[in-house]
């Protein structure tokens, strides 16, 4: 397969020795340096440390590689050449011409190599050849060298992606010649400059002359002329009138006597063949006349349809031999949200074609919301499933809705404001808690800086609407009609009899006493000494008011000291 771009033609192989790249790398040549590449890729295939690092050559096995560094290289591994004009193998040998080998071609020494144009190779038949056809190639150059080149002789070069400072000097000249030699098209659609021929013969023809068979469409008698063509064939049944019109407009002198066409006035006079002219929608019908040995024309070409071919319907609309050639392309769009895309109006074979194709769905409904046409509807995230929300605590619970707003999710739902806390079994002030500190003593009642409303609530059931009663809601004792003495101490200890309270503060103490009205009779003969802070208000905090005691008051020993308060005793 010559035009296999793999295919080895080419003169010489030069190589280097693994003992030279030793010497190579000891004077600092770097062990990366390519010798050779690959076919395909063109990156680096084998390299100077690969060279180095094969076994030592001995005698007929030598260690070497083959590369296109031709200065470098100390060894030749093949060699297909054949040496200059005239010249001996033997003394292409001592000029250094590196000819082939002498039996490379079964030559031998001493012997003349002949160049290709020196002789005919259609002469040289070997004895007893029936036939063949001949072609002598020349290799212009090959895919190796041009990788070569295109890797070695380059700013950058393919792999590196490094200026080569070797050969600044020649740019990318290398990657120029490679993208020429690859996209270069011969005359019959070959690339990557495929073999010249350099001369063709045919050794002992094929054709063997028989009577020439005019209605067989064979050259049977060897002349290149084949059927009614052929002067054989006169007065030949297959060829009943050699002198119709088609031979009085073909240029040729059909019937060898010297004339040709209209000048042969005797054959063609007054012959008359039907002709076309003009292009496109102008092509007419006419005829062409041989009179008098003059070829006389008669076509004349109809109008254009239009002064240049925009139309696209298949038709020459300006006559000049091309169809459609003056349309003109259009950008166009198609598909909605995510499936837009774009194309362009062709004319394609006399039909206006939109090569624009939608492009595919994000999803088969729009239910994300993300501001996208994803079902390719015209219409934005219109599938969304709106959802109840909720949000607040307490008072301040509130319900909305989860929206889908330009694209973005979107919660409707606003918390109410919160208040100061009440107690009414409602988070007033939004914090999660009910009615705290309503009755922090958890006493049933609540604190007299609250506000109750709807009593009986769960926080403090004693209570009524209006302010709480709780004087003092961090003590369990203290209450609406609780303990009316509390005796001092640590804790405090509380009673609802005035003689309960005196008794238990042998052998002294001091009572605290809210302004209350006590009916017993009152026997202080402890021999206890009791200090008394009386008329106290619920919270034991100030003393102005009266504590009455209606019964009487015996004190046999002891002592009573009232500190603070009115005692009065009934």
């Amino acid at each position: 397969d010559l035009h296999n771009p793999k295919l080895k033609v080419y003169e010489v192989h030069p190589a280097m020795t693994k003992e030279w790249a030793d010497v190579l790398l000891s004077v600092g040549y770097p062990a990366t340096m390519p010798l050779s590449f690959d076919r395909l890729t063109g990156q680096p295939d084998f390299t100077l440390g690969d060279l180095a690092a094969l076994p030592a050559s001995q005698p007929g096995n030598i260690s070497f590689h083959e590369t296109f560094h031709f200065v470098l290289n100390n060894h030749v591994a093949k060699d297909n050449r054949i040496p200059p004009y005239r010249m001996s193998y033997d003394e292409a040998q001592k000029r250094n011409a590196l000819p082939v080998p002498d039996n490379q071609f079964g030559g031998t020494p001493g012997g003349v190599y002949q160049h290709w144009d020196e002789f005919d190779i259609s002469t040289i038949a070997p004895a007893g050849a029936v036939s063949a056809d001949l072609t002598l190639y020349y290799q212009g150059t090959s895919w190796e060298y041009v990788q070569f080149l295109n890797n070695a002789v380059s700013t950058t070069p393919t792999g590196t992606g490094a200026p080569n400072p070797v050969t600044p000097f020649l740019a990318d000249e290398g990657k120029n010649f490679l993208d020429a030699w690859v996209n270069a098209v011969d005359a019959n659609g070959n690339t990557m400059v495929p073999p010249h021929v350099m001369a063709t013969a045919t050794w002992n023809s094929a054709c063997i002359p028989e009577p020439e068979i005019c209605d067989d469409t064979i050259d049977n008698d060897c002349d290149n002329i084949v059927d009614c063509a052929d002067p054989d064939c006169n007065g030949d049944p297959a060829c009943p009138d050699l002198i119709e019109w088609p031979h009085c407009f073909d240029g040729l002198d059909n019937d060898f006597d010297g004339l040709i066409d209209c000048a042969d006035r005797t054959d063609c006079d007054d012959v008359t063949e039907p002709i076309t002219c003009g292009l496109g929608v102008c092509a007419s019908t006419g005829s062409q006349t041989c009179r008098n040995g003059t070829l006389e024309v008669i076509c004349t070409p109809g109008p254009q349809d239009e002064p240049s071919d925009i139309t696209c319907d298949g038709l020459d609309g300006d006559c000049d031999g091309a169809v459609d050639e003056d349309y003109v392309i259009t950008s166009t769009n198609c598909g909605l949200g995510v499936c837009s895309a774009s194309g362009q109006l062709e004319c394609q074979s006399g039909s206006e074609v939109d090569t624009c194709t939608p492009g595919p769905q994000d999803e088969p409904s729009d239910i994300t919301c993300d501001g996208l046409d994803g079902d390719c509807d015209g219409a934005v995230d219109e599938d969304f499933i709106i959802t109840p929300t909720s949000c607040g605590d307490g008072a301040c619970a509130s319900s909305g809705q989860l929206e889908c707003q330009g694209g973005t999710e979107v919660d409707t739902c606003t918390p109410g404001l919160p208040s100061l806390e009440t107690c009414n079994n409602i988070d007033d002030n939004c914090d999660t808690n009910t009615d705290e500190g309503c009755d922090d003593d958890g006493d049933g009642y609540c604190d007299d800086t609250m506000t109750v409303e709807g009593a009986p609530v769960p926080a403090c059931p004693s209570s009524v609407d209006g302010p709480g009663d709780d004087c003092d809601d961090g003590d369990l004792n203290i209450y609406p009609g609780g303990p009316a003495v509390r005796k001092v101490g640590t804790p405090h200890s509380y009673y609802s009899l005035f003689q309960l309270a005196y008794d238990s503060t042998a052998p002294a103490g001091t009572l605290q006493i809210q302004d209350h009205e006590f009916i017993e009779v009152l026997l202080l003969d402890d021999d206890t000494t009791v200090t008394l802070q009386v008329g106290s208000d619920c919270s034991y905090s100030t003393y102005t008011g009266t504590t009455i005691v209606t019964g009487g008051m015996t004190i046999n020993n002891g002592a009573v000291t009232i500190q603070s308060g009115t005692l009065e005793v009934r």
